[in-house]
């Protein structure tokens, strides 16, 4: 199973994306949507405590940018995030 990342510029909406992509389990429907809820894991007995996408969708928004996922179990997980190259906060 791999991970892929890939990053490019969109000049015409002038921002960087990044796109993460993963050949694991996926996600189910009912856990995606509560995917960036503080403290929420699916991992507490592994010693998860639900705050690492609560956290970065907060800086990430924090830079006027956006992280989406879709998921589709069994298949994986893809994990799109765009930042503002504009926004003197990432200069």
């Amino acid at each position: 199973k791999g991970i892929f990342v890939s990053t490019m510029y969109d000049k015409n909406m002038e921002q960087i994306v990044i796109n993460i992509k993963d050949e694991g389990g996926g996600i189910t429907k009912d856990n995606i949507k509560k995917i960036n809820a503080s403290f929420y894991t699916t991992k507490r007995d592994s010693g998860g405590i639900g705050l690492g996408l609560s956290i970065s969708e907060n800086i990430i928004k924090e830079h006027n940018g956006n992280i989406t996922f879709k998921s589709e179990v069994g298949i994986g997980t893809d994990v799109l995030i765009k930042l503002p190259v504009s926004n003197n906060k990432l200069l």
